[in-house]
């Protein structure tokens, strides 16, 4: 029964608005208890256990060790002592328990679990250890002489410790090598403890069943004579070292890859933990890279290491061929920068590292490592995480994951690598590939000419055409200020009384305004679209014609299905109009978003590039910025089921089911066309259903695209009684999608009827032009020949199971959409002004 309020949770976090930053809770005021020689104490009862967990944490890693990187390695081991060897794991296993430590590159930890009432004993053997009262230095140093040889960590391990000694240099070892030993004497190991141990800004944590009273006296009875010398030295600065590439020639197939990422609080290490969620796991972004790639692999893993103050390495491990496993890795961690994970999968994160921490609740020892550690690094500890996990946000993912770049890259390859190769060339001649910045959109866009200003146009010649369609696109971002961007498209789109008719369109983040001339009028055009743009004047007749237009476009159920099926895709986006704008607020939105804004310019027609760039370069509007870089595509992980609806009382209606389907290459386009055949097969369930019930229907596809993410799925029209069942159809024939294969046949049909349709569609130069706007981010559109070619050769690729695949991946991606609409009885009429 607990898991339903999480879903509930999930559900709500995943479906709702566009995300909002929630607000951090205010600071704690109460100082958490410390002890004279500076021991900071934390207690957390969890009464019933029976058992107390204590970890002791402290700033004393090998990064503060500049005189001698192994101490902490080496004092450690002195500490917990050996097999029959006096130390604390001896002690506490006399009583019944178990005791461990870790030295690490920014920190070094020692802790114990045993019975609640062990507890004063327990302590008491921790300050002994802490005090040196334990093993001797001689025998301590011809215990780890003779042990240095010995591999007690497993391959998976000393990998790890490898990788992070390159990307981060002082990590230590489990046991250090001879060099390490070489400059410890029987008389420098005392004062080397002392002085590399204390007890000023350190934090021990106790976890258990014990109360606070208690745990503060019995803490303080043992370890208030603990001191040090006062001289730590800071942690030295970790300098990037990348990008690195350290190979190993084996039969294994293992990558491991580490980043530096700051780490400067306790959110930032939040928005780390969920980063590293995001690329695990065989529904991470790592196993989505490798399935790209055709790689057979694991699912994947990455995790946060702390190695110095406010730095942190977020490490990746593949076992997979490296020279698979390479590109999609970086692909993988680089595409978090662009298109970090969307509040629907940041719900999911959190509540998977909240499931996590109720584990380690569960083991007192693991959360007091924990919470230790939390403490260590950061002022308020895990009060500081808490509140960033609670107040993640995309855009705090987006920028810690621009850490994640190829020049901060360190890589162990552990791979079989052919013998006439030299493993270090090879390793190197990956990381250069890694390094270098992938090519621009435009680089591979057939049809692109660059012209001034930062503005650029792409052609897509039709031979033979009659026509010439010239559009703008201008992104002018998400319209934050309401349905300004509604009003203002259709008061450009308000006809003269001389030059040719403009159109125009709002769309979620950009303004379309676009002409249709033929080929002779193109200087007339262009003329009449600049002049159109720049020198636009708000009237009031112009307003009131903008006014009755959109008015006539809502009442149409068309438009209006349009508008709440982008509402569900782009939730920021406001496409119904603001009928009350003032020409004041207008002329200030135009401004600043639309004249500012980035220009793109799309031509189709029968026309040559030289003759194109020749018209386009008097024209280029001055005073713009230059191009923006592309915005992050909207998140296509999995959401939860959303609907919009508007009925009227009409008899008759228009339902939409969609899904959300990514729409970044030709593939991904081949694929979601197909699918939407697919749904209006016609021995498909939803036709066979609309001819059975005998009052009348008609079913479509619909493929809305709008840049990298769109919708794919089905549009009926028939009466409002039928619509409901006919969604069910709709939604039986998209289950049974991915799980019928079907015949050879069946298959080509389907291929040519997309085709066929798609071709109609795009048969005018405005409607090309349109559908090239709106994959104008992608670089991935259908220019010309050669992009038309591309598509069709990548829909008549798909077999029977690619199909079925990418039918489960789609209509099972984030449940069913739907748009209804009743047709009204009466539409209101637009007049000229």
């Amino acid at each position: 029964m607990r898991t339903m309020p999480l879903i509930l949770l999930a559900v709500a976090l995943g479906c709702g608005p566009s995300p909002t930053r929630p607000q951090p809770a205010p600071e704690p005021s109460a100082p958490e208890p410390t002890l004279k020689n500076g021991l900071r104490v934390h207690v957390v009862p969890r009464p019933g256990t029976g058992v107390v967990a204590v970890e002791l944490a402290w700033a004393g890693g090998a990064r503060t060790a500049a005189e001698h990187p192994a101490a902490p390695a080496v004092l450690l081991e002195q500490a917990l002592g050996g097999a029959g060897q006096p130390g604390l794991r001896q002690a506490i296993e006399a009583l019944g328990g178990s005791a461990d430590g870790r030295a690490g590159p920014a920190d070094v930890t020692l802790g114990f679990t045993v019975a609640a009432d062990r507890l004063q004993p327990a302590l008491a053997a921790l300050g002994q250890a802490l005090a040196g009262d334990g093993e001797p230095p001689e025998s301590v140093l011809k215990r780890l002489a003779a042990a240095q040889a010995s591999a007690r960590a497993g391959a998976d391990r000393r990998a790890l410790e490898r990788l992070v000694a390159e990307a981060a240099p002082g990590m230590p070892t489990a046991l250090p090598g001879q060099a390490a030993l070489d400059g410890l004497t029987v008389e420098t190991l005392p004062a080397l403890r002392k002085r590399r141990w204390q007890p000023q800004g350190a934090h021990l944590v106790v976890v258990g069943d014990v109360t606070t009273p208690d745990a503060l006296a019995a803490v303080e009875d043992a370890l208030s004579a603990w001191s040090g010398d006062g001289s730590a030295p800071p942690a030295a600065p970790m300098e990037p070292q990348g990008p690195r590439v350290v190979a190993e020639a084996s039969d294994a197939q293992h990558l491991w890859l580490a980043w530096q990422v700051p780490v400067p609080d306790g959110a930032a290490a939040a928005a780390l933990d969920v980063l590293a969620g995001a690329l695990s796991g065989p529904q991470g972004r790592l196993a989505e890279a490798l399935r790209a790639t055709g790689a057979r692999a694991p699912a994947p893993s990455a995790f946060p290491l702390l190695v110095g103050a406010g730095q942190a390495l977020l490490v990746a491990h593949v076992q997979a061929p490296a020279d698979q496993a390479w590109a999609a890795v970086i692909h993988a961690a680089h595409g978090l920068a662009r298109r970090p994970p969307g509040p629907g999968r940041i719900a999911t994160l959190r509540l998977d590292l909240r499931a996590q921490r109720a584990r380690r609740e569960d083991a007192p020892a693991a959360e007091a490592r924990r919470l230790a550690l939390l403490h260590a690094h950061w002022p308020q500890g895990a009060a500081a995480y808490d509140r960033g996990l609670a107040a993640l946000h995309p855009d705090d993912l987006a920028r810690t994951a621009r850490a994640l770049a190829a020049p901060n890259l360190t890589a162990l390859v552990q791979d079989r690598i052919p013998g006439d190769v030299d493993p270090a060339l090879w390793a190197e001649g990956l990381a250069e590939k890694a390094a270098a910045p992938p090519a621009p959109d435009r680089a591979r866009r057939p049809g692109l000419i660059e012209l001034a200003e930062g503005t650029e146009a792409v052609l897509a010649p039709v031979p033979g055409a009659r026509a010439l369609t010239v559009l703008a696109l201008l992104e002018s971002g998400p319209d934050e200020g309401g349905g300004l961007a509604p009003m203002v498209a259709a008061a450009l789109a308000a006809p003269d009384d001389v030059g040719p008719t403009v159109q125009a369109e709002a769309g979620p983040d950009h303004l379309r305004v676009w002409i249709t001339v033929a080929p002779d009028d193109l200087e007339v055009g262009l003329a009449a679209l600049a002049g159109r743009l720049r020198g636009f004047q708000f009237t009031p007749a112009r307003l009131a014609w903008a006014r009755a237009a959109l008015a006539a476009a809502d009442a149409e159920p068309a438009r209006r299905a349009d508008r709440l099926a982008h509402g569900l895709l782009f939730p920021q986006a406001h496409l119904a109009g603001d009928a009350d704008a003032s020409p004041a607020e207008l002329r200030a939105w135009y401004a600043d978003r639309v004249l500012a804004a980035p220009l793109r310019l799309v031509l189709v027609g029968a026309l040559r590039p030289e003759t194109a760039r020749a018209a386009l370069e008097p024209l280029v509007l001055a005073g713009r910025r230059p191009l923006a870089p592309a915005a992050p595509a909207p998140d296509a992980s999995p959401q939860s089921p959303q609907a919009a609806r508007e009925t009227t009382d009409s008899d008759r209606g228009e339902l939409r089911v969609l899904w959300r389907a990514p729409l970044d290459a030709a593939d991904a386009l081949a694929q979601a066309h197909l699918l939407a055949e697919l749904l209006v097969a016609p021995d498909g369930p939803l036709l066979d259903f609309l001819r059975r019930d005998g009052r009348g229907g008609r079913a479509r596809p619909l493929v809305l695209a709008d840049g990298p993410v769109g919708l794919v799925g089905v549009a009926i029209d028939g009466p409002v009684s039928v619509l409901a069942q006919a969604a069910k159809a709709a939604r039986s024939g998209a289950a049974k999608a991915g799980s019928v294969s079907l015949p050879v046949d069946a298959l080509r049909a389907v291929q040519r009827r997309a085709v066929a349709r798609l071709r109609r569609e795009l048969a005018p130069t405005h409607a090309r032009a349109r559908w090239l706007a709106g994959h104008a981010r992608t670089g991935r559109a259908l220019l010309g020949d050669e992009g038309w070619r591309a598509f069709k050769s990548a829909l008549e690729r798909l077999g029977s199971d690619e199909a079925a695949a990418a039918a489960r991946a789609v209509f099972a991606r984030d449940g069913q959409l739907t748009v209804e609409i009743g047709a009204p009885r009466t539409a209101a009429r637009s007049e000229r002004p």
